[in-house]
């Protein structure tokens, strides 16, 4: 008999070798659908009789593929008998069964691609995502993107306890942080695996394209500023809130303002960047705003201030002032000015007095 482990069995597709004792081949047999083989009949003469013949039954090795060929060598022998006039060809009891069994394998396999990718800047080094398989509730394989966004999604193998359809589920398990809100789509793909019947799985896939199993993050960042400087009153005491003043945009509309503390300080309300402010540099001009406190002289310089905006990759930018910014500082004099008319009488005794008769001087 011939057995074969692994699928169905073709009628002639093995063949079997039959040995003499000196090494002869003596017949060759092929096997049927159902796995049976039969040599042809062996004849023996009287000469015959008394005697047992020793006979080895071997496989013949092909190159059916997939198929692991059975390499053992079986050994039978035959006793002859002269029972009353006629010969009696049976095997002894230490006869091997003839029996082979060889083993049928299929292989396959499949692999699953994508990028990886972030709306708002570049991947870096310094970027890892995870991304997991599952059939049902089994995790079948994870994979991580490297600098490029390439997705490096594993290998999944099969064999011909395989055979049929899976569905697998794909998505990313990284999880949001540093700026980046992870997507949140889902893969569906579906694989049918079927044999060729030579040695090799048909994968197919279907649904959600394995290979552009895709993953897009978006990545926001925010950063702010506050601008100080410092005013100086010469003349007098400076009072808190006293004087204000404004920062403008290139555009000349108002983005930020502030009045001084007791001391001088000046604390301009915060400017916020996002995003698309990455890479940019602002110029603003910072001025007072002309008053009407008495006796002061109000400062009319218009100070440039440059801030320049970068992403610190985290989520945060790095918002500073450029080195050709201009310190905030204004300067106001006061001064005050008053008038007084001394006035007094002038008396003559003894006659009138006469206009402009006497002078008076005051030290």
């Amino acid at each position: 008999t011939k057995t074969l482990v692994g699928r169905e069995l073709a009628e002639g597709e093995f063949s079997f070798e039959l040995y003499d004792g000196d090494g002869n081949k003596l017949q060759t047999a092929t096997n049927d659908a159902n796995g049976a083989f039969a040599f042809e009949e062996i004849k023996y003469e009287l000469a015959d009789a008394g005697k047992t013949f020793t006979y080895t039954v071997k496989e013949v090795p092909g190159d059916v593929a997939g198929v692991t060929y059975d390499e053992t060598v079986l050994t039978v022998k035959v006793e002859v008998k002269d029972v009353g006039g006629k010969l009696s060809a049976t095997l002894t009891q230490d006869s091997e069964p003839i029996a082979f069994t060889n083993t049928y394998e299929a292989e396959g396999e499949i692999t699953f691609a994508g990028t990886k990718s972030i709306d708002g800047r570049e991947m870096t080094a310094d970027d890892v995502f995870t991304f997991e398989i599952k059939e049902g509730e089994q995790l079948v394989g994870s994979a991580t993107s490297d600098a490029s966004g390439k997705i490096n999604y594993p290998t999944i193998p099969y064999t011909l306890d395989d055979i049929g359809e899976h569905t697998y589920k794909v998505k990313e398990t990284s999880t949001n942080g540093n700026g980046i809100t992870v997507d949140t789509r889902e893969y569906t793909v579906t694989v049918t695996v079927s044999d060729n019947g030579d040695g090799k799985l048909n994968v197919v896939a279907t649904g959600d394209d394995y290979t552009k199993l895709d993953f897009v993050n978006k990545y926001k960042a925010e950063g702010e500023i506050v601008l100080e400087g410092t005013k100086t009153l010469v003349g007098r005491e400076l009072a808190a809130g006293e004087f204000e003043f404004e920062l403008v945009n290139e555009a000349g509309e108002t983005v930020a303002t502030a009045t001084n503390d007791a001391e001088g300080k000046i604390v301009f309300t915060k400017l916020t960047y996002k995003t698309e402010d990455i890479g940019k540099t602002y110029t603003y001009t910072a001025k007072e705003k002309a008053g009407n406190a008495a006796g002061v002289k109000y400062d009319s310089n218009l100070i440039t201030v440059k801030v320049t905006i970068a992403d610190n990759g985290d989520g945060k930018l790095n918002v500073t002032t450029a080195s050709d910014s201009q310190a905030i500082a204004f300067t106001n004099t006061y001064s005050a000015e008053g008038a007084i008319i001394l006035a007094g009488t002038k008396s003559l005794n003894g006659r009138a007095l006469k206009a402009g008769e006497f002078s008076f001087e005051l030290y």
